[in-house]
Order: C-alpha cells, then sequence, then structure tokens
C-alpha cells in the first residue's frame, strides 16, 4: 500500500507542477472535469461535493481557486436563489483540454514502459480498490 500511495502523491505532484501556470491542481482539475460533465447548465456546488466525494467546504475553496482563474463560474440557480450553480467557462474548457492532453501523454509514458496490458490490469485493479469509475 506504500508503494501505491507513494505512486500517486509522485502522479499528482507532477501532475499538478506541468498544470500550475493555468492555475490548475489535480483536485481543481478533478472539479472542473466534474462542473464540465454536467455541460452549459452546470451543477450545484453540493452536488459537485458528492460527486468528488469530498466535504462542501472542501469543494468551495476549489470552485474559489477555479473561478479565481475564470476557469468556471458561479450562477444563480433558476429556481432556488440560495443554491449557486457552478459551470465551465470557455477558458475552464481549454485547460482542460491540455489538462486531459497531459494524462493521456502520462498514459501512453506509463503503456510504453510498462506495457498496455499492465495499464489495462492496473486500471482494474484500482476500480476494484476504489470504486469503479
Amino acid at each position: 500500500m506504500d508503494a501505491l500511495f507513494q505512486a500517486a502523491r509522485r502522479i499528482t505532484e507532477s501532475f499538478s507542477r506541468d498544470l500550475a501556470p493555468q492555475g490548475l491542481s489535480f483536485a481543481a482539475m478533478r472539479a472542473l472535469q466534474g462542473v464540465a460533465h454536467e455541460g452549459p447548465r452546470g451543477l450545484s456546488q453540493s452536488a459537485l461535493a458528492a460527486r468528488l466525494r469530498v466535504s462542501p467546504a472542501s469543494v468551495t475553496r476549489l470552485v474559489d481557486e477555479l473561478s479565481m482563474h475564470r476557469l468556471v463560474e458561479r450562477r444563480q440557480h433558476v429556481h432556488d436563489r440560495r443554491t449557486k450553480m457552478v459551470a465551465i467557462t470557455d477558458r475552464g474548457r481549454d485547460v482542460l483540454g491540455q489538462a486531459q492532453q497531459r494524462l493521456a501523454r502520462l498514459e501512453t509514458d506509463f503503456a510504453a514502459t510498462r506495457g498496455r496490458m499492465s495499464l489495462q490490469q492496473l486500471v482494474e485493479a484500482l476500480d476494484g480498490i476504489g470504486g469503479a469509475r
């Protein structure tokens, strides 16, 4: 398990370093993916917290970070003024595209050094440990 945690930490740190100039940490990228998945209407911060399996306070900090970099915007819910919706911006889509390209390069690099089958087995094992995506 220690090797798994160390590998995850190294990957997360590397990824965060690569995307720091765009204002995107690994945690923020996950949040941005969640917001982008909902399309232009966005989703509530509480729904995002549930999707990411983090506390509402953590989501508030992530949305603040993403908003500061103009990657998302907060909007008033159409029917409930108490609820804030979070929607991805055009800039957010561009930065997310860059992040996804970086992840694809990491996957390609891993597959080149360990083999495609090894990568598939690793993904299946991790899905079994952490729950299916």
